[in-house]
């Protein structure tokens, strides 16, 4: 469970927890090992009350639109999935399947119940859902690349469209502190 607990560190919402409690949750966790061409869950799905960390191999997810599955997002490393579900108790909206022979770690609601109540950082991480746009990494940039591209989904951004505001904003002389003028 040590070096569970070393893994899920180096990722958010286990980096917001104090390490005697995420040693505590490590151990609870269940390790499942998935071949290529599995189900983690299926959309429509009763909520299994588990969420899930994938440790290896590649996970997407797809959405079943005019009988036919549609890409909508790839699970990197780190990552947290089935969160909507996981809480709202609510069926899957997407199927996740397992295109790279995936270790995944399980956690069941329950023991998480103390550990929302205790560190407030890691309910934000759930109640923001993850961030809308991810840093590229690993071996997903051409998911991501297809995902951002595709007019298909209704996307709140996609990485084209994100504009970097610089770190700080001056406000031109001409325009401070004239409005009594």
């Amino acid at each position: 469970s040590s070096t569970t607990a070393d893994f899920l560190f180096q990722f958010p919402p286990f980096s917001y927890i104090q390490r005697e409690e995420l040693e505590g949750l490590a151990s609870q966790a269940k390790i499942v090992y998935y071949t290529e061409g599995e189900y983690i869950f299926q959309e429509g799905e009763e909520a299994t009350g588990m969420l899930y960390v994938l440790n290896k191999g590649q996970v997407n997810f797809y959405k079943s639109i005019e009988e036919e599955e549609k890409l909508t997002d790839a699970c990197d490393v780190g990552d947290t999935f089935g969160i909507r579900s996981f809480l709202s108790e609510n069926p899957f909206l997407v199927s996740a399947k397992v295109v790279q022979e995936a270790l995944v770690y399980i956690f069941e609601k329950e023991k998480f119940v103390s550990i929302l109540e205790n560190f407030p950082k890691v309910s934000l991480y759930f109640a923001a859902g993850q961030p809308v746009v991810r840093p590229e990494k690993g071996n997903f940039t051409d998911v991501r690349k297809e995902l951002s591209q595709s007019r298909e989904y209704p996307f709140l951004f996609r990485e084209p469209d994100v504009i970097m505001l610089p770190g700080t904003l001056e406000v031109p002389p001409t325009c401070a502190g004239n409005e009594n003028e």
